[in-house]
């Protein structure tokens, strides 16, 4: 719907004390120190850099931030340093001023008038954004056509205001959309974090509070868990964020007197699986902690969801009558990409299994036209472009009897499933991933670790019982969200969210440990 990458500006106090450490101590900053007083990574503090810049250039001033010889140091083309710094006291910055861009107040608009209990006006709007009325109505525009885009008709009458009409799963469908491209993935499986939802001044404060606002986010996480420990499967980050707000938008437009309707063949066929049958008992629960009544639509909506996603919950019968038929259509495509591609696919046992269980969500997702969100597509095509364009044009073979075309977005999943299994080792290296949250990231790097490379990964958990399990598990090397030395032990650092990057770094090191 709505790809936001230009952010609005929140100076909270990391990116203020950055500031404030440049003014006071003549435009140098060491990177290491600052990163240490606030307890994250230096990614983190570069990517508080280019925020930082993006404000500077959006207020025209011609001053921008740069790390050197591992120091933050001020440059400008115009300015000398004392200058520059002149320049910057002169801002008055103030904790938790926010600017929103284009792109945010578009998406801000979109949330409000798919969660509007009433119309909405273009002077409200201009109040609540801080910005013209002239600036909304031309934000407007976009709005429409990417409303119309996604199904749903906006409305205005004079006098009265705006409002939009459409089908209940177009307007569901959108509002997750709008989460899933306008936050950055980092701060999109941080929705699994409670500590973060005292903030409610920035962009991300913003959006949230119209998914979760008088929902108790604890809540939301309690009835998770307890889901979880129904289906017998931990979720994934991304997953688990996505349920989040799934089950907010559910309980937002419920509140609004707005439930789902489902086809009567969707709900004969959900309705007899074992997925539908566990979330169906957890209904008193919702009932319990939100006092809402969920109908049975509902259910089968929620239930649909789960087997949609990227779970991978062992194969039953009852979720997957069709799994014999999708194995004929898997060991198809492996033949014909193996014949175009590289033969030593053809009979790689790890592929089929890989595909077979990611086939699973991917039969539902094309029955019931449900959109994948593939955050890593753009590096899959730049990484494997020959391989992504032979596979989807033998992706007819698992056609599971759509007329609909495949997705780039699918067609990016199964080119990372592909892409591992010519990248195996003859021997499979073993690893620990340490993070500072333990099992949530830890979780999502092993996931995405899996997809990607052949390893095995030995135990998740938090840096602090690192020695504790190195002193029992044999490993090859560390996997870290920080920095961990113990033993002369080969490790990698790495971001929560796994770039290519940190992809490259851990690749490199697994070849280096290999070649000994």
């Amino acid at each position: 719907m709505v790809v936001n990458k230009g952010a609005g500006t929140i100076f909270n106090e990391r990116r203020l004390g950055i500031v404030r450490c440049l003014t006071n101590n003549n435009g140098e900053c060491a990177i290491k120190n600052i990163a240490e007083r606030f307890g994250v990574t230096e990614r983190t503090i570069r990517y508080d850099l280019d925020v930082i810049n993006s404000f500077l250039m959006k207020k025209d001033i011609p001053i921008y931030l740069i790390i050197k010889d591992g120091s933050i140091i001020i440059e400008s083309d115009i300015y000398n340093r004392l200058e520059s710094l002149e320049a910057i006291k002169d801002l008055n910055l103030q904790f938790d001023e926010y600017l929103p861009s284009s792109d945010e107040r578009i998406s801000i608009i979109l949330l409000g008038l798919l969660f509007a209990k009433d119309f909405i006006t273009i002077k409200y709007l201009s109040e609540r954004i801080g910005v013209s009325k002239n600036t909304i109505k031309n934000d407007l525009e976009k709005v429409k056509g990417l409303l119309e885009v996604n199904n749903i008709s906006p409305k205005f009458i004079p006098g009265r205001g705006l409002y939009v009409e459409g089908e209940e799963n177009f307007i569901r469908s959108a509002a997750l959309k709008i989460f899933r491209e306008t936050l950055p993935l980092e701060q999109y499986i941080k929705l699994a974090d409670v500590d973060l939802y005292d903030y409610r001044d920035d962009y991300f404060g913003i959006i949230f509070n119209y998914v979760f606002n008088n929902i108790d986010i604890k809540k939301i996480q309690e009835y998770i868990f307890i889901l979880q420990k129904k289906l017998d499967v931990v979720f994934p980050d991304f997953e688990y964020a996505d349920l989040a707000v799934f089950l907010g938008i559910i309980l937002q437009r419920v509140r609004l007197g707005r439930n789902i309707a489902m086809e009567e063949e969707t709900r004969a066929e959900i309705s007899r699986t074992n997925v539908y049958k566990k979330v169906k008992a957890t209904a008193s629960i919702i009932y319990k902690l939100f006092h809402i009544d969920l109908i049975d639509d509902e259910i089968i909506y929620i239930s649909l969801f789960i087997l949609s996603s990227n779970i991978f919950m062992p194969p039953r019968i009852d979720d997957h009558p069709h799994v014999l038929e999708y194995y004929v259509y898997i060991t198809d495509l492996i033949a014909e990409v193996g014949e175009k591609y590289d033969k030593r696919l053809i009979n790689n046992e790890n592929l089929l299994r890989g595909l077979s269980a990611f086939g699973l969500p991917f039969y539902y997702r094309q029955k019931y036209n449900i959109p994948a969100h593939n955050p890593y597509l753009k590096e899959v095509k730049a990484n494997y472009k020959e391989l992504f364009k032979i596979i989807k044009s033998s992706i007819s073979c698992i056609g599971l009897g759509t007329k609909m075309s495949i997705p780039d977005e699918e067609i990016g999943f199964i080119t990372l499933y592909f892409a591992t299994a010519l990248q195996e080792p003859q021997k499979k290296l073993r690893a620990i991933i340490l993070t500072e949250t333990g099992l949530p990231i830890g979780n999502l790097i092993a996931v995405k670790l899996k997809l990607m490379l052949n390893i095995d990964i030995v135990s998740i958990s938090y840096l602090h019982e690192g020695k504790r399990i190195l002193d029992k598990e044999r490993v090859d090397f560390i996997i870290t969200t920080s920095p961990f030395i113990y033993r002369n032990i080969p490790y990698v650092v790495v971001s929560p969210i796994l770039t290519r990057e940190d992809i490259m770094a851990i690749r490199d090191l697994m070849e280096s440990i290999s070649n000994k």
